[in-house]
């Protein structure tokens, strides 16, 4: 999955893009408290994309169905929330930060129908976690 950030729309992200180097270091931990939406095309991210642009390895989510939960004709993705990652490489492409992040395991991850790290469609599962280890 891929998200591309916008840091014109916030100092802090500026801030990071600035300092690529060591904001984004390998083994940096990033979270998403908030929900976020991503997309299976990195075409389609870097058209969102001005400084940032995240690469997310082994992540599963909900798929966003267009016209109905996304407002977007794209393959959006919205990951369960609170997500951490870890940073696993990093390298600036031009004007282009690019992070390559892993999903970490996490409660929600845990405890969704389907802990493979794989992307899968939720929208007929009960919200109730029921997975057992």
């Amino acid at each position: 999955m891929y998200r591309g950030i916008n840091i014109n729309l916030s100092p802090v992200m500026k801030q990071k893009y600035d300092t690529y180097e060591t904001s984004f270091a390998v083994g940096t931990k990033i979270t998403f408290p908030a929900p976020t939406s991503c997309t299976t095309s990195d075409h389609i991210a870097s058209e969102f994309t001005h400084g940032i642009q995240l690469m997310i390895q082994n992540q599963s989510g909900v798929m966003m169905v267009p016209g109905h939960l996304s407002a977007f004709e794209e393959d959006e993705v919205m990951p369960p929330f609170p997500s951490s990652y870890k940073v696993v490489a990093r390298s600036k492409v031009q004007d282009t930060v690019v992070v390559v992040i892993q999903a970490l395991t996490s409660a929600v991850t845990y405890c969704s129908p389907h802990a493979s790290g794989m992307l899968h469609d939720l929208s007929g599962v009960s919200p109730h976690c029921s997975h057992t280890h």
